[in-house]
């Protein structure tokens, strides 16, 4: 026995479900607005949530929802973001004197009323990070756990009902002549550091990220039509993208790619990873100047700095490939003249 609710135009099913021996009301949408179609799914529907109600309850281990998360094929997102974001939850847990092996139904626990994510925001603040762990519960995630993997997910019920608060995002601040210093010593870098060159216009010419720039091919860097562009295969976004670059950028990439083929990578070297992170990013620091805890990402900012302040905030987030063009803003608004100078009469 059931009946038919219109829910938000949506039609929704209503009916009362036995669980050990106690009734419980259940409301199931139909996703539908048509009251036939709804009445044909109704059954199905019940049926549905009865054998969810009456399964017995599933927990893994906080080891194994690791596992689950990086295996996830739902989730848009490289391995790169994955890890990061779940050592930013193994952070909050350690910060909270929690156990990392504990059973997953364990993070729905409240103390004081509160859930481990408001605890920690409590505690240390931070909402820039809780926003990372947040983004692991989301709803595909949720919803693969269930029906792949029958891991019962109401212990996250409390996660996902919580909103970390808005975090402040300074502006962006640099000058001209610190900008105009920074490229003019790059340019340098062409005959006495030729692997530190191709990083240092790849970041500031084109904006790429780390990850970005250590897969790129020459076989992702195209010409066509008088249009210069990279095909990033591995971004932030988990999918591929398009950036275009100066046709100085191009030609310089091409003139130091020296014989090797499409499918070598353009950074020439045994350890990429290594030689960014112990050999460029503290050339930045001491030779260029760059004085930034991320200073090969400062170059990538210095660049959104510059089209924001020439060409507007749309086409610097587009050449920076925001999700966004509200992220943009809350980097380079400030950069932006809002003198309103168009002279009607």
């Amino acid at each position: 026995m059931y009946i038919l609710k219109r829910k938000n135009r949506n039609i929704s099913v209503k009916t009362i479900i036995e669980v050990n021996g106690k009734e419980q009301i259940v409301e199931i949408s139909c996703s539908t607005r048509d009251e036939t179609l709804a009445r044909e799914r109704a059954p199905k529907l019940i049926e549905e949530a009865t054998r969810h109600l009456m399964s017995p309850e599933v927990y893994c281990t906080l080891t194994e929802l690791r596992e689950f998360y990086f295996m996830c094929p739902l989730l848009k997102l490289n391995y790169d973001t994955r890890k990061h974001n779940w050592n930013e939850l193994i952070h909050l847990i350690n910060e909270l004197d929690l156990n990392t092996e504990m059973p997953i139904n364990e993070l729905g626990l409240l103390k004081e009323g509160k859930s481990i994510i408001r605890q920690y925001e409590d505690k240390f603040g931070n909402p820039h990070k809780l926003r990372k762990i947040r983004s692991i519960f989301q709803k595909k995630f949720i919803y693969w756990l269930e029906v792949e993997k029958g891991i019962t997910t109401s212990c996250f019920s409390h996660i996902l009902a919580y909103s970390p608060r808005q975090a402040v995002t300074k502006p962006f601040v640099v000058s001209d002549d610190q900008i105009m210093d920074i490229y003019e010593k790059g340019r340098e870098l062409k005959d006495s550091h030729p692997e530190f060159f191709k990083m240092f216009l790849l970041a500031s010419s084109g904006g790429l990220r780390r990850a970005e720039v250590l897969s790129l091919t020459w076989a992702d860097i195209h010409s066509f039509s008088g249009r210069n562009y990279i095909v990033l295969r591995e971004t932030k976004a988990g999918h591929e993208q398009r950036v275009n670059i100066p046709t100085s950028t191009y030609d310089a990439l091409l003139s130091m790619k020296n014989g090797h083929s499409p499918a070598d990578f353009v950074i020439d070297s045994a350890n990429r990873p290594k030689l960014w992170d112990r050999e460029f990013v503290p050339f930045l620091r001491d030779k260029l100047g760059i004085h930034d805890n991320k200073p090969a990402h400062f170059l990538r900012k210095c660049l959104g700095a510059m089209l924001a302040t020439r060409h507007g905030i749309y086409v610097a987030s587009k050449t920076l490939r925001h999700a966004s063009v509200t992220t943009t803003e809350k980097h380079y608004a400030d950069l932006v003249s809002p003198a309103n100078d168009i002279e009607i009469i």
